[in-house]
């Protein structure tokens, strides 16, 4: 029973991954997708939350794609570097202009590891949304 749920599971990510993926088609979705090094994420400054995600930042981070964009973002964020960030978002969504931006902060992996980040970049979107550049530093 288990492994049948499990499988279920594991399905219902991978149609939500690519039913998110559908929107921002023509707007980077390969490279969202196949990148290894650098990861991108598409994400709300309104609701502070993941629109997509890059599956290898989901595998590294051990959250489904689903559990990354159900969440505002903040709650994935060891609490001392929330503030920072939510300041640099902030910044972000006033301007709504193409920006190199440049911090780090920390995530909290689903089994408690700490995975420090830097974010690189971010690109305004004609949908509404951030294309931001992130890498494990």
């Amino acid at each position: 029973m288990n492994k049948t749920l499990t499988d279920i599971e594991r399905l219902a990510d991978e149609i939500h991954y690519k039913s998110s993926l559908l929107r921002f088609q023509g707007e980077m979705a390969d490279l969202i997708t196949h990148s290894n090094r650098v990861w991108y994420v598409v994400s709300n400054t309104n609701t502070h939350s993941f629109e997509l995600v890059s599956p290898k930042l989901c595998h590294r981070l051990g959250y489904t794609h689903r559990e990354m964009c159900e969440r505002p973002y903040f709650e994935f964020m060891d609490t001392a570097t929330r503030a920072a960030t939510r300041a640099a978002m902030d910044d972000l969504a006033d301007t709504k202009n193409n920006q190199y931006v440049k911090f780090v902060n920390t995530y909290i992996t689903k089994s408690g590891e700490p995975v420090r980040l830097e974010w690189l970049d971010a690109v305004f979107l004609s949908s509404g949304n951030w294309l931001a550049t992130v890498h494990e530093v």
